[in-house]
C-alpha cells in the first residue's frame, strides 16, 4: 500500500501516510516533537477521538534492558516465550487504544507475543530516546 516491495527496510512516517491514504484512511501528522508528557497527552487525545497512532521511537539502547524492553520481556515470560526483546534501533509501533486502568494497548511488529499493554512510563520510555512523532490514523 505504501509503494515498497520489500520488508527488508524500515517504513518511514511519509510511507505510513501514503499507505493509509491508499487504503482510504484519514491521517493527522503528529510531526511536532514535544516533551514526553505532552506526547502522551497527545496520544491519549488521539485515542479518545477513536484514532490509532503509528508512533516513532526507539525501544532500547546498547546495554541493560530499558523500561520498554523490560515490559516486553515480562510479557514474553508470562506467555512462556524463551526470547528477549532487545531491539535498539529506530522503530514504529501502533498504539491501538487504552485499557480502563489507563494502560496503552500497543502492537509492536517485533513482538513475539502480539499486543501488549504498557503503562504510561513504559510508553514514555519508548518515546524519549528518539521520536514521539508519528501519524494518527482513522476510518473516515
Amino acid at each position: 500500500s505504501y509503494g515498497v516491495g520489500t520488508d527488508h527496510v524500515g517504513t518511514n512516517r511519509y510511507q505510513i501516510r501514503q499507505g493509509a491514504q491508499a487504503l482510504g484512511l484519514k491521517i493527522a501528522p503528529l510531526d511536532t516533537v514535544l516533551s514526553a508528557t505532552a506526547m502522551l497527552t497527545r496520544i491519549a487525545n488521539q485515542l479518545a477521538a477513536k484514532r490509532v497512532v503509528v508512533l516513532e521511537g526507539q525501544p532500547g539502547v546498547t546495554g541493560p534492558a530499558t523500561t520498554y524492553q523490560k515490559a516486553f520481556n515480562r510479557a514474553y515470560h508470562q506467555q512462556g516465550v524463551n526470547d528477549v526483546y532487545d531491539f535498539d534501533g529506530r522503530h514504529s509501533i501502533l498504539v491501538m487504544g487504552r485499557e480502563t486502568d489507563g494502560g496503552y494497548v500497543v502492537a509492536d511488529p517485533i513482538s513475539e507475543v502480539g499486543v501488549v499493554t504498557l503503562t504510561g512510563p513504559e510508553l514514555k520510555d519508548f518515546i524519549v530516546r528518539w521520536g514521539g512523532t508519528g501519524n494518527a490514523v482513522w476510518v473516515p
